[in-house]
């Protein structure tokens, strides 16, 4: 009787000529050949549930229904912290796909890398439970272990990791000085509260500093976004509205549950680095929020931009609740830059493309100099060479470590102290 009035009530919305009507009445016969007929039997809610489900995740990788659970841990999530391995994901033909996992995380120690596929939680094959279903697994409880099977394009056998459960608990801002002279700051994530502590951050770096900050590297690499208030107020703080051209955009959102379908975010007041020499790094791992924010700086031309493209996620997700338990995460709308860029499917594109490599020191097989010859004239001083000042060692030493530790960050380095300086 119920689907005999779905299917009434359907017909006498949408006029029968229409090739939709034919859908609608497929999805009603379909709904009760389910109800009556399959191998085991099934509620209306449940087969609801599916419907929607389905219909949700044919639309694109981040549409998705969340039920109480989900939606019960997307709450927790927007708070800071949650149990689980720390990782961002998405969906990629029915597989988790790594955008980034968390600095410090359990996922991070791991190995883990972005780009990475998950085919297997504990064994179970993730398109044969789903991408809910497939988090669920991953989360757990704190101190117990997941085991995953990874695929890596640069593996030719799948990898299998064993991650223990932790509480993930995001603190998204950190800093420090390299090279006695380069301000540093690194946002993992845009939370609320970020912005400030950025602003926070950035003015100890200068009351703490032995001498003046000749530039700045703003490290976005594995950021996986956020909240786009936090990013445009990240974005803000970098920018001089009084030397911007057009507009005075940060990001244009379009987006349909806008009345007009189109949201401005503007850049008000100053630049709390006065104009000093910046650098952006991304990496694959970039994504929303903070290619909103490199994307921004690039076009007005306020920072260079060094890494590698970024992920090129520039949709917006509306969470919409359907009742006090359960919500729908649908996509409504795509970000533009300031001069009109888009970011979906494409990302950002570095000015200075930067591979992330690991050097190590290599000793040449064969090493001949003057001194090898058996009859050489020796060296009768025998002194080595001291750097002349304690500054200009300690100036050497940190590019070393910086060179062997995090080649793209001894770049950015290498970049700022080439620039001339703004003062």
């Amino acid at each position: 009787m119920y689907y005999l009035f779905l299917f009434a009530l359907l017909c006498s919305i949408t006029p029968a000529v229409e090739p939709e009507a034919d859908r609608l009445h497929q999805l009603a016969t379909v709904m009760n050949h389910l109800k009556h007929t399959y191998i085991e039997p099934l509620s209306d809610n449940v087969i609801a549930e599916k419907a929607i489900r389905g219909l949700l995740n044919q639309l694109d990788p981040h549409s998705d229904y969340l039920d109480k659970a989900s939606y019960k841990r997307f709450q927790e999530d927007s708070d800071g912290g949650f149990v689980g391995i720390g990782m961002e994901v998405t969906i990629e033909k029915g597989f988790l796909k790594v955008i980034t996992p968390i600095d410090g995380s359990p996922a991070a120690q791991s190995g883990m890398k972005p780009g990475d596929i998950i085919t297997h939680v504990d064994g179970v094959l993730v398109t044969d439970i789903g991408y809910e279903e497939a988090i669920r697994l991953i989360k757990g409880k704190i101190g117990t272990v997941v085991q995953l099977t990874i695929l890596r394009k640069t593996d030719n056998q799948p990898l299998h990791l064993s991650v223990k459960r932790d509480k993930i608990t995001v603190d998204p801002v950190s800093s420090k000085i390299l090279a006695s002279d380069i301000g540093y700051l690194k946002i993992s994530t845009f939370n609320d509260g970020v912005a400030q502590a950025s602003q926070q951050h950035i003015k100890k770096l200068f009351q703490t500093t032995k001498q003046p900050i000749k530039g700045f590297i703003l490290d976005l690499r594995n950021n996986p976004g956020g909240l786009l208030d936090a990013s445009c107020d990240v974005t803000n703080l970098f920018l001089d509205t009084n030397k911007l051209d057009g507009n005075k955009a940060i990001v244009v959102a379009s987006d349909r549950t806008f009345k007009n379908q189109k949201k401005t975010y503007y850049a008000h007041g100053d630049d709390i680095l006065q104009g000093l020499p910046m650098i952006v790094l991304i990496n694959n791992g970039s994504a929303s929020g903070s290619e909103i924010l490199a994307l921004c700086l690039q076009d007005y031309g306020r920072a260079i931009v060094m890494g590698e493209q970024s992920f090129g996620k520039g949709s917006i997700q509306t969470i919409i609740p359907i009742d006090s338990d359960s919500a729908i995460k649908i996509t409504t709308g795509l970000y533009y830059s300031p001069k009109g860029r888009l970011i979906q499917g494409l990302g950002v594109t570095p000015d200075v493309d930067i591979p992330a490599v690991s050097l190590e020191k290599l000793e040449a097989p064969l090493k001949i100099s003057e001194s090898s010859y058996s009859n050489a004239l020796p060296n009768e001083q025998n002194l080595s060479y001291k750097p002349q000042t304690q500054k200009y060692k300690d100036f050497l030493d940190n590019l070393e470590v910086l060179h062997n530790s995090d080649f793209q960050v001894y770049q950015a380095v290498l970049m700022l102290e080439s620039l001339p300086s703004t003062t």
